[in-house]
């Protein structure tokens, strides 16, 4: 998709057969999505956007406005990681170091 602004940025693991966040199954939304990702018409995948928000709609039976608080311990041992900077901490495992 051009440019910068790129609505499926909180959209994760949109592969339905495997595994997403929201756990959702339907195909609808992992092939609605990957056309918004590869198309090359701006407008055209604005209208697709669109598309997306209303099934989403159509399919949500709510919203969560927030999420509950979250902890996480880690070992004093263990440097380069600095937890709640993502949703996943995977992130950079190249950095991990235990002393």
């Amino acid at each position: 998709m051009p440019g910068t602004n790129n609505p499926l940025y909180l959209w994760w693991y949109t592969d339905y057969r495997t595994s997403n966040y929201s756990s959702v199954t339907d195909p609808r939304f992992a092939e609605l999505s990957d056309k918004i990702k590869s198309e090359p018409d701006a407008a055209k995948a604005k209208q697709m956007v669109f598309e997306l928000q209303a099934l989403m709609e159509e399919e949500m039976p709510n919203i969560n406005l927030y999420h509950q608080y979250t902890f996480a311990l880690t070992s004093k041992r263990l440097t380069g990681i600095t937890p709640f900077d993502t949703p996943q901490y995977n992130d950079a495992v190249w950095n991990w170091e235990v002393k």
